[in-house]
């Protein structure tokens, strides 16, 4: 049995409009205490430079505040939630999580995966 590795090749977040003129963020930034971002996490295996998109969301206690009061309900599913904005903590997570997801095919990671990200090719 071989089992494959996946590597992160790279996470792209995006979604801050006081950040103008930077469509993506790369560094930690004080975002303060309100923020809602997008997140991609690229994924592939250590012998290809392929990669597939791990989509998820980065928010703050009190974005999630807003939005429940707003909405009542939200799926938790891919959703990271973090009291101040720092890259370099989510990418030591997201490295974590794919550390753990080992499989003989890529869909059995894909799976492996699906609690902590929406993968691009699901549904």
């Amino acid at each position: 049995m071989i089992l494959i590795i996946p590597e992160v090749k790279s996470i792209i977040i995006t979604g801050n409009p006081t950040i103008i003129g930077k469509l993506e963020i790369d560094e930690t930034v004080d975002l303060g205490d309100d923020f809602l971002l997008s997140g991609t996490a690229c994924i592939g295996t250590k012998e290809s430079s392929a990669c597939d998109n791990f989509d998820f969301t980065v928010i703050s206690p009190k974005a999630l505040d807003r939005k429940l009061n707003t909405t009542n309900l939200i799926n938790g599913r891919a959703c990271f939630i973090v009291k101040d904005f720092d890259i370099k903590l989510l990418k030591e997570r997201i490295d974590d999580i794919i550390s753990n997801c080992l499989g003989e095919t890529w869909e059995e990671i894909a799976q492996k995966l699906s609690p902590y990200f929406y993968w691009e090719y699901e549904n």
